[in-house]
């Protein structure tokens, strides 16, 4: 018998911790808790060691997709052996500012992490979703905003099925749209997009950058730098809510509706810089989140310098 044991950290766990499960999934007997704001996971297995490793860093990607970070790896350890965990630095530490509470789509809990989801999630196209993780790690923070979007909307291309890319562009944002009608979200209305020209800013972004098109093509494309970083968040969202629901995972929807009346508050105030009316509780308990805005600001100032460049 082999045993993994990783722990790991996310300031989610201080406001969502585990309480103490355990489940056999993919003939391993694994278990999980929390501690303050750190994730532990035990692992025992008849696989060896590199299977099971293996099965351990999956189960961190299923983990990527429900709380949209990779949880900071503190240790891995196999058969007491500790691992040197610097080869995963890359791909597994996430970028700073994608390390959010708001971003939690699903909790970890034994109905969210059985033997059904992880079958689900063997069954993706793992190739655009390794792609993804890189796209929001650490290591691509200084990346240009128009290579990340263009690249995130290649990732729509993987994970769907073969059909049209508007088709694809529509199926990923399904869930979107059903929840944004739910809960009367209000998005749409500040981009001044209906569903119909909200898909063709996608497609057209998508094609236009790709293909390096002239001016007068794909006018329906992101052109300035605030446009990018909002569609780019709604982008990442809406892919994540995608692939839950192919993994067949519950969904918490009070804290979805809370995320996108976030993004509402958010767009009503980098858009047009106002502070009301404002829909979600984190805005009305506080006007704005600072850290995030801060972000937000230089991420948008380095976009429309990268787009300016384009023009030259």
């Amino acid at each position: 018998m082999n045993e993994m044991e990783m722990v790991a950290v996310h300031k989610c766990f201080l406001t969502y911790p585990i309480k103490k499960f355990e489940n056999i999934i993919d003939n391993n007997i694994i278990s999980v808790k929390t501690r303050n704001d750190t994730i532990l996971m035990h692992i025992k297995s008849r696989k060896g060691r590199k299977k099971l490793s293996s099965f351990g860093f999956q189960v961190m990607e299923i983990f990527f997709l429900y709380l949209g970070a990779f949880p900071k790896l503190q240790s891995v350890t196999l058969n007491g052996d500790e691992q040197d965990i610097e080869e995963y630095v890359d791909k597994f530490m996430t970028y700073h500012y994608f390390v959010r509470n708001d971003l939690q789509i699903c909790k970890i809990n034994a109905g969210n992490l059985n033997d059904a989801v992880f079958q689900n999630y063997q069954r993706l196209n793992h190739l655009p979703i390794y792609s993804m993780e890189y796209i929001f790690s650490e290591a691509y923070k200084k990346v240009n905003i128009t290579h990340k979007i263009t690249l995130l909307t290649h990732v729509i291309e993987g994970v769907t099925s073969q059909k049209y890319y508007k088709e694809r562009v529509e199926d990923i944002f399904k869930e979107f749209f059903r929840l944004h009608r739910k809960y009367g979200c209000g998005v749409l209305n500040l981009l001044n997009k209906n569903r119909k020209a909200f898909v063709n800013v996608f497609v057209d972004t998508r094609h236009w950058y790709s293909h390096f098109l002239k001016e007068s093509e794909r006018t329906d494309r992101m052109t300035s730098g605030t446009e990018m970083v909002i569609y780019f968040e709604i982008l990442y969202y809406s892919i994540r809510l995608f692939l839950i629901s192919k993994l067949g995972s519950t969904v918490c929807e009070d804290t979805v509706q809370e995320y996108l009346y976030s993004i509402h508050d958010w767009i009503l105030e980098i858009k047009y810089g106002k502070d009301e009316p404002l829909k979600s509780k984190v805005y009305q308990s506080s006007k704005k989140w600072k850290e995030v805005q801060h972000e937000i600001e230089e991420l948008s100032k380095r976009a429309a310098e990268e787009i300016e460049g384009y023009s030259i």
